[in-house]
């Protein structure tokens, strides 16, 4: 990821105030804003606006050097694409300034920056104009943009004619291919088919091998940490930390547990009935606890929990429900009824690594009775952990590739 000290984005004392649950005040009623008949003459002098004020981000300080890297992360509603969105001039500080030493291509909305009466070839060469490119230089990159957008004969047709797929298409191939020194993208929004999908994905992976300035928000921690050299976590609209990649992503994922599963870790509250309950939930390797939850593809990894037995029953089914970041159930897994005995007891199962593709996870401690009652409900419980999965560039070329799983498979030829 080529880059030098020469300062490419500035972001100085950077704030941002919304005004939300905005209510109108009047003496008068609505016949009052009727003065002649059929004709509306607005507001009288009484109106007011109340609201609260909402700081989206507050003191934000940043820089990012001339080809860098800067991965943006944070749970939704922290700040991240109210930040971007300033930084590419669609909103306007409260507070603060921003300096972009370079021609801004960003790719925050679907279609954005399009005119609707406008064609797909007109839109591309209107954006590259935008971006102060000539029209040769727009030109010499436009049967890239049409090839990877996918659009064919679709490219002379106006815009307002196509799907929002369509347009989500054309603009990631507008902000991905023509040349600017800064690029800005919101993950989120390469969206698609299954397989534009992975093309955008890889795509963006390639700008970060390129020499550009890029910012880029993702909600997939591996990816982040494939092309990011730092990364600047927000939180309530403030920075939590900048720093190195591998460092800010572990924390990060260790507070991604909810406030109720923190409390839960801090106080054990009983979770479970009267006969079963949930004492800890943890990864370890060697029969060790570990600190991180940033776990590599390479390494041998089991979950630990411990249940408190009261009663032993055939009925019932105990383990723990690994789920994706996007919630989706990949399986359970149960404790062999022979191995469950009365007491407080720890149960290792080594995690399937090998099998898992790259990504976040919860595990979250499940028990019914008999596949028909939860005793504890793998989707709303508290005693869960959440870590993410990840490999590296020389022995993982493939990384978040399409699938739920990803298995490393042995082979041989005859």
């Amino acid at each position: 990821m080529p880059k030098n000290n020469e300062v490419a984005i500035e972001v100085k004392n950077l704030s941002k105030k919304f005004i939300v649950n905005q209510t109108i005040a009047r003496k008068d009623g609505i016949r009052d804003m009727f003065k002649k008949k059929d004709k509306f003459v607005g507001l009288g002098a009484e109106e007011r606006i109340v609201g609260k004020n909402f700081w989206a981000l507050r003191d934000i300080n940043f820089t990012v050097n001339k080809g860098e890297t800067l991965g943006i992360i944070g749970l939704n509603g922290a700040g991240k694409t109210t930040m971007l969105n300033i930084l590419a001039q669609i909103l306007e500080p409260t507070t603060g300034s921003f300096t972009m030493r370079g021609r801004v291509s960003s790719l925050l909305g679907v279609g954005t920056g399009f005119h609707l009466e406008l064609s797909g070839r007109e839109n591309v060469f209107f954006n590259g104009a935008l971006l102060g490119m000539t029209r040769k230089e727009i030109a010499d990159k436009f049967d890239d943009i049409v090839a990877f957008s996918e659009l064919g004969s679709f490219i002379d047709t106006p815009v307002k004619y196509y799907s929002s797929g369509m347009r989500s298409r054309l603009g990631f191939s507008v902000a991905m291919n023509l040349d600017a020194e800064i690029t800005i993208i919101d993950e989120a929004l390469a969206v698609g088919d299954v397989s534009f999908k992975k093309k955008s994905t890889e795509k963006m992976r390639e700008t970060a091998f390129t020499g550009k300035t890029t910012l880029f928000v993702s909600h997939q921690m591996s990816i982040v940490q494939d092309v990011c050299d730092r990364v600047l976590w927000l939180k309530d609209g403030r920075i939590v930390k900048i720093g190195e990649t591998q460092k800010i992503i572990d924390e990060y994922i260790d507070s991604l547990n909810s406030a109720d599963t923190e409390q839960w870790v801090k106080s054990r509250d009983h979770i479970g009935n009267k006969d079963i309950s949930v004492e800890d939930i943890f990864l370890s390797q060697n029969g060790k606890k570990i600190r991180t939850s940033n776990i590599r593809r390479k390494n041998k990894v089991s979950v630990g929990i411990t249940y408190d037995l009261k009663k032993v029953s055939e009925t019932y089914s105990i383990g723990f429900t690994l789920l994706n970041d996007r919630g989706t159930r990949l399986f359970r897994a149960a404790i062999p009824k022979s191995k469950l005995k009365k007491g407080r007891n720890t149960y290792f199962a080594e995690l399937p690594v090998n099998l898992l593709n790259n990504g976040g996870y919860v595990i979250a401690a499940d028990a019914d009775i008999m596949n028909q009652e939860w005793l504890i409900n793998p989707t709303s419980t508290r005693a869960k952990l959440v870590f993410t999965l990840s490999g590296t560039r020389e022995d993982d070329w493939n990384l978040g590739r399409d699938g739920l799983v990803k298995p490393q498979l042995k082979w041989r030829s005859e």
